[in-house]
């Protein structure tokens, strides 16, 4: 029967509209929020960790910072949810293995019309949560004063894509003060390994790692203190005599039964450990007795005693105390790995990487009189083959100024590749540990920490990204002041991390243009005193280059007082040996001296007063021709 045209187009209006109102209602149940309201529940178990539960709380705590809305947190599903942990009780997860407590992994999906986040119970599933937050909705944590939250209208879940991550080393831990001061910001950068105390304990953010000791042969096993004025063949028999200042004689039964024995108290009265160190001091000074070198001979050198030592100490405590590890150090005269001989299974190889050069990537081998990065190549790969537990210690820091413009960035990504390639577990990147001020310290922090996780990254677009939300309307300046302090460095040179040769890294001509630049950042800071401060910090790298390199100028001009000033506003300590007033009171010795004016000042002042001198004198001689 034919249709006619107004019943046509009456027909087809209602269907458009229908489809238009099914539209809407889909959408609408999509919303995982909508101009301030949302219809979600937040639901975890009463069998939940500490970490999911706190997890759950805080995606409820910026949910609503976010979106304005409301979301209600419970151990009863409702219709729509986000389910936080691993629910075996759900059918669409009923044939999903649940993740091993320790596994840092997790996924995020959409099931249905509910949301669920889950991974291991200890920090899997609340890196999760924060990973949505990321991901999806736009939240950064940057640093302890710096958190970004965005404010958006509506999220539709149908936007929302199943996402699973996995971390690319084991272990991963940033010995430096933005991070360590923080147990929050250890959570939020997915660390799940610290050095100090105060970042692992609260437990709400779940299980943390730690590991026992560094150089403690001397410092907890046998101190010269106790042991060596009535035992001095436990120690190194150095330039023909015995000396409690170097290592110990490996090759002597009681030191040996004695290293057992306190590791088996280490290990009772310090259960939540992964790894015990047992390692070298940090000194050249080993052992030549006789036995000590037939056994280096035997097993290829230095690290070949040393691992015969451990793999016996490793093996005495293995039954009594399963799955934990007996570490030691591949580190300076021990780094290159022995031959006939490879670490017990219960061995942890703790690699350093300080040989090496810090101007350019590992991978390019560099070798001279100073930096040796094909040795610690070299190292690396040959005790990847005898090992499987390598754990490096590397640095993003110059000991000898942590406040002095140090052009390392460019190999901080590279040498996390390298180290994920030979297989390695667990990665500590060391920077300025003790107070604020160290050079660019929270945005090195921040990418290696999103590097340690994921080597993918690019370390570029990520050093962009931090500068751009920390630094605020004077970001534009501190990223040009970034990019001339990377382009320090060149093909030819070569830095370790103890460096204090700077005439060959700045020159006037870097101090001048980066003092325009951060007078320009310093306005445009305005009166945001955040960014002011963040801006003061940057600034005193520049002010540590001018009086290391220049002080005579650094005086004249004030950049020695604005430096002290500073450094004292903030606490900053200068170098790994010297806090900040011992340092202070060495440099003036240094300095240009007559208060604040500076030879420059002094310079200048002779030569108006000679000046003044001269005119005098040309006045009264022309006035004794007039009377003439």
């Amino acid at each position: 029967m034919a249709v006619g045209k107004p019943r046509f187009w009456a027909l087809l209006c209602a269907l458009v509209w229908g489809c238009l109102l099914a539209t809407a209602s889909g959408t609408e149940r999509c919303m995982l929020f909508r101009n301030g309201k949302t219809d979600y529940r937040i639901v975890v178990s009463s069998k939940a960790s500490d970490s999911e539960k706190h997890a759950a709380t805080e995606l409820q705590y910026y949910l609503n910072k976010i979106s304005g809305a409301t979301f209600p947190v419970g151990e009863t599903p409702g219709t729509k949810n986000i389910f936080i942990g691993h629910r075996s009780d759900m059918a669409a997860m009923a044939d999903i293995p649940q993740p091993n407590d320790d596994d840092d992994g997790f996924v995020y999906d959409v099931e249905g019309q509910s949301l669920v986040i889950y991974g291991g119970r200890h920090r899997g599933t609340m890196y999760g949560v924060y990973a949505f937050l990321e991901n999806e909705l736009g939240v950064h944590w940057y640093a302890q004063d710096c958190t970004i939250i965005p404010k958006l209208k509506a999220k539709q879940l149908r936007d929302i894509h199943r996402h699973d991550e996995s971390p690319a080393f084991k272990y991963r831990c940033l010995l430096a003060y933005p991070v360590n001061i923080s147990h929050e910001l250890t959570a939020h950068f997915r660390l799940n390994e610290v050095w100090f105390s105060k970042a692992a304990e609260q437990a709400v953010y779940g299980k943390v790692n730690r590991y026992w000791g560094a150089h403690t042969m001397g410092s907890h096993f046998i101190p010269a203190k106790d042991y060596f004025h009535s035992h001095p063949e436990y120690f190194a028999l150095w330039e023909g005599k015995r000396i409690s200042d170097g290592q110990l004689c490996l090759s002597n039964a009681e030191v040996l039964r004695i290293c057992i024995s306190k590791m088996r108290d280490v290990m009772q009265h310090n259960p939540d450990y992964i790894a015990y160190e047992l390692s070298q001091n940090d000194n050249k000074r080993y052992c030549t007795c006789k036995s000590c070198v037939a056994l280096e001979r035997t097993y290829g050198g230095h690290s070949g005693a040393l691992i015969w030592f451990v793999n016996q100490v490793a093996r005495a405590v293995r039954e009594e105390f399963p799955g934990k590890l007996v570490g030691t150090m591949a580190y300076q005269y021990t780094l290159q790995p022995p031959t006939n001989i490879q670490p017990e299974k219960n061995v942890m190889i703790r690699l350093s990487s300080s040989l090496g050069c810090f101007a350019h990537p590992l991978s390019q081998g560099c070798s001279n009189q100073v930096v040796h990065s094909d040795e610690v190549v070299a190292a690396l790969e040959g005790w990847s083959k005898l090992c499987n537990n390598i754990y490096v210690w590397d640095y993003a820091v110059n000991f000898s100024q942590y406040t002095a413009p140090y052009p390392n960035f460019d190999v901080l990504a590279e040498n996390i590749r390298l180290f994920r390639d030979n297989h390695v577990v667990g990665l500590m990147e060391q920077g300025q540990r003790s107070s604020e001020g160290g050079e660019f310290a929270e945005l090195k922090m921040w990418v290696l920490s999103k590097l340690m996780w994921n080597p993918a990254l690019n370390s570029d677009s990520l050093a962009t990204a931090f500068i751009k939300d920390y630094y605020g309307k004077a970001a534009p300046m501190i990223e040009q002041y970034f990019q001339r302090v990377r382009a320090l460095s060149d093909a030819n040179k070569h830095f370790r991390i103890v460096f204090s040769d700077f005439s060959k890294l700045f020159n006037q001509k870097f101090i001048a243009d980066s003092k325009r630049l951060l007078a320009t950042a310093e306005k445009a800071a305005g009166k945001d005193t955040v960014v002011q401060r963040r801006v003061k910090l940057v600034k005193l790298q520049l002010l540590t280059a001018e009086v290391l390199t220049n002080p005579e100028d650094a005086t004249a001009d004030g950049s020695w007082d604005e430096y002290q000033s500073i450094s004292r506003q903030y606490k900053v300590r200068p170098t790994e040996q010297k806090e900040l007033e011992p340092y202070i009171n060495e440099q003036k010795k240094q300095m240009p001296q007559n208060g604040a004016k500076g030879t420059a000042h002094i310079i200048s002042a002779s030569v108006l007063f000679l000046a003044v001198v001269q005119y005098i004198r040309h006045s009264r001689s022309r006035r004794k021709e007039e009377k003439s």
